[in-house]
């Protein structure tokens, strides 16, 4: 097991990573569970990901996408 998997097991944490150039989306295994979901059952995308994004943040957070979009950037974060 790698050490960010580990301490991410540890303090119930997860990460995602949103490469725009590409589309490429990751979740780590723990953002599945805290989610809800099997990484083995569900496949990672920009809608499920606005899905669990709540209502009232979601027009905000669509926009900082979109400007990372603009200026080329990769996004990530961390939930717990």
């Amino acid at each position: 097991m790698d050490y960010l998997a580990l301490g991410q097991k540890i303090t119930r944490t997860g990460s995602w990573a949103w490469n725009p150039a590409s589309g490429a989306l990751f979740w780590s295994r723990e953002h599945f569970r805290i989610f809800g979901l099997e990484p083995e059952n569900n496949k990672v995308s920009y809608q499920i990901f606005f899905q669990m994004v709540h209502a009232d943040e979601r027009a905000q957070v669509e926009r900082e996408f979109q400007e990372a979009v603009r200026a080329g950037a990769t996004l990530s974060a961390s939930t717990a």
